[in-house]
């Protein structure tokens, strides 16, 4: 039920740090006068097919949660800077991504010590990927496409359900940095 839920959320989040595809040349002009152009210059522009409108009917107004607007400024900072999140920033995704409260301490030091919480890590030979540096399998177990291994919310979220499937942190399989 939580995946379904967050599913439109992941899906805004996607939308705002960029898309992929072709790229187009719109002409931009600069006008000298407000009447004729004086230069001219192409850019470049990334685009693919439309995605298909969210259906946000089934989720609450997220909007007004601050916690929803740290993550998404994350997510797009991150994105288009690079570099890693911030401990509110972290906390926040996290207690967007499902985690109780009890374990979020414990699930900060495993992604700290797993990417320094950077959403682009990629570990293991490009087997180990984004804050958790999970399998990119679990993804697709847990319904999210394999593409949103770097979205903070959809990575915490996938560590979250691997953690309450398996029941422990570390062990064959698990993460190395476990409490």
């Amino acid at each position: 039920m939580r995946v379904l839920i967050l599913m439109p959320l992941l899906a805004a989040l996607v939308l705002m740090s960029g898309t992929q595809g072709e790229a187009s040349k719109p002409s931009v002009h600069v006008r000298g006068d407000g009447e004729q152009p004086v230069a001219s210059a192409a850019i470049a522009v990334r685009h693919g097919p439309e995605p298909p409108e969210p259906d946000f009917s089934q989720v609450p107004d997220l909007s007004i949660d601050p916690r929803f607007r740290i993550a998404v400024a994350a997510t797009m900072r991150v994105n288009a800077m690079g570099g890693q999140l911030d401990e509110r920033e972290m906390r926040a995704i996290l207690e967007l991504s499902g985690w109780q409260e009890e374990l979020i301490p414990e699930a900060m030091l495993v992604a700290w010590c797993e990417s320094k919480w950077s959403p682009w890590a990629v570990g293991d030979g490009g087997n180990s990927l984004g804050l958790f540096q999970l399998w990119n399998g679990w993804f697709a177990a847990f319904g999210f496409p394999a593409e949103m291994w770097n979205n903070p919310v959809a990575n915490a979220t996938a560590a979250r359900l691997v953690l309450e499937r398996r029941g422990r942190w570390g062990g064959g399989g698990g993460w190395s940095c476990a409490p």
